[in-house]
């Protein structure tokens, strides 16, 4: 979990996939770390949808949530294997958690590769319809963290094909069919003191570390893409001293769709208060919070459609006036109408145009009773601090919207070399220009072709941005790739 040792403290979650869980493009996972069954019809009614149990079921408390509607994510047993045919049944958790964090029984190191690997086995052979969810620690999105012991840094130990190492051949993810992991910056102690040797960039009150994990996760895997779920801070769960602090709701609902925008397939609330009092039901005595959770839901819910299917490469771009807060999108395309989802990454306002290949005229802003004028593919909008937009576009009547082909570069992620495919450009010569997320360009390219292959060369293991320019300089395609 983070650094609290005690391990019904520990999150777990679990990511959606089609081929092994629900293939109804109506479902989204929303999920609450272990609540009682005598809430599951409250949170339902709340829009969670699927309670994840670090333990067994009992049968009193499995037709309890089979009545509220509620899906189940749980430890196997002879009861619950006997009830495997009942859709309740989501996904099976393993005998431990953050297996990446440091464990007395390893001493103070992480839980070995191989102990997940047959807690994972085992459950596969006891039921091989059901996939097995793994939730990894906060070191996922910041790999420096003390709580992993003697595996501090090892990112290699997460991927699910490791190269050159001689003692596992695969890490934690091979471990899994659906991965998670937990942090929570406003909750997080962490500050100069723990970063002092690596800059002020520290975990506390930094919103991004939510996203930046996914995009780890993502990026360690190639043997198959396992869909990535994270767990939200709602309350203010330990007694650790300001700047630690609750998350605001306006906090809550950015670090969501923080996670949405990067491509989270499931998102989950950690509902407790740890310290000085415990309280498993926090949340649900904070109305505020739980309203505003309720709302986030619903509208996750609304678009779960559009969620599910698949986001557009080159669709979109934007431009922050305010360089100091970065703002990034998600583009869908979902019967007939793109969709533009947009969130600040740094806490701060700013005024964000946004370039499109939409023959839109406006813009409906969702859940926000306004629309915005486009004018040439292009609109604009202001942000308030950490304020998500949710954008659809809807093309005049009579015209068509253009779906999915557009420039792209694949596969994503990058090992040694990249295709950029501009089959359907004719304008010649265009710009290739790498940058690092902080902006720097690291490698430029003159583009003469449809079909281009990219060589890695000397990049660094990373996330970049891969921008393609045409003679007039205007953007042809943006898209956010990872170099294994």
């Amino acid at each position: 979990m983070k650094s609290l040792s005690i391990a019904f403290l520990l999150f777990l979650i679990v990511g959606n996939s089609k081929a092994e869980t629900s293939a109804d493009p109506n479902f989204f996972p929303i999920t609450v770390w272990w609540q009682g069954a005598n809430d599951a019809a409250t949170f339902k009614a709340a829009g969670v949808n699927t309670y994840v149990l670090p333990t067994t079921v009992s049968s009193t408390d499995f037709a309890k949530y089979k009545a509220a509607g509620m899906k189940v994510i749980c430890a196997q047993d002879a009861y619950m294997l006997s009830q495997v045919k009942d859709p309740t049944i989501y996904a099976w958790m393993p005998p431990m958690d953050e297996p990446d964090n440091a464990s007395a029984t390893y001493n103070n190191s992480c839980t070995p590769i191989s102990d997940v690997m047959d807690a994972y086995n085992k459950m596969k052979a006891a039921d091989p319809t059901h996939p097995v969810y793994l939730n990894l620690g906060m070191g996922v999105s910041y790999l420096n963290w003390v709580g992993r012991g003697g595996c501090r840094n090892e990112w290699w130990m997460y991927a699910d094909t490791i190269i050159g190492r001689e003692s596992d051949k695969n890490g934690y993810l091979k471990a899994c069919d659906i991965v998670s992991y937990d942090i929570y910056p406003m909750n997080s102690k962490y500050t100069q003191e723990l970063n002092a040797t690596a800059g002020t960039d520290v975990i506390q009150g930094n919103l991004y570390y939510v996203p930046k994990g996914i995009d780890s996760l993502y990026s360690w895997q190639k043997l198959k893409k396992r869909p990535v779920w994270t767990w939200i801070e709602s309350t203010k769960f330990s007694s650790s001293p300001a700047p630690s602090r609750k998350p605001t709701t306006t906090e809550v609902k950015a670090e969501v769709w923080m996670a949405l925008i990067h491509e989270a397939k499931g998102v989950g609330y950690f509902a407790h208060v740890i310290s000085p009092t415990f309280d498993s039901r926090a949340l649900l005595k904070d109305a505020a919070m739980m309203s505003a959770i309720t709302a986030i839901n619903k509208q996750i819910t609304s678009l779960a459609p559009v969620l599910n299917s698949t986001s557009l490469v080159g669709f979109a771009s934007n431009v922050s006036a305010n360089g100091a807060v970065p703002v990034d999108i998600m583009s869908k395309y979902y019967q007939g109408a793109n969709y533009v989802f947009a969130v600040p990454m740094r806490d701060g306002s700013t005024t964000v145009e946004f370039t499109t290949t939409s023959s839109a005229i406006s813009v409906e802003v969702i859940g926000e009773n306004r629309t915005i004028p486009m004018v040439g593919g292009k609109f604009t909008d202001s942000f308030s601090a950490y304020q998500v937009h949710l954008y659809k576009l809807n093309a005049p009547t009579g015209v068509s919207v253009e779906k999915v082909n557009l420039p792209s570069i694949f596969p994503n992620p990058i090992e040694n070399t990249a295709t950029l495919d501009m089959a359907n450009e004719n304008n010649f010569p265009y710009s290739l220009t790498i940058t690092d997320l902080q902006g720097c360009i690291v490698k430029t390219l003159e583009i003469n072709q449809a079909n281009t292959i990219i060589h890695r060369d000397n990049l660094l293991t990373g996330m970049y941005f891969f921008l393609v320019k045409d003679k007039q300089n205007k953007l042809v395609v943006t898209q956010k790739i990872s170099i294994k």
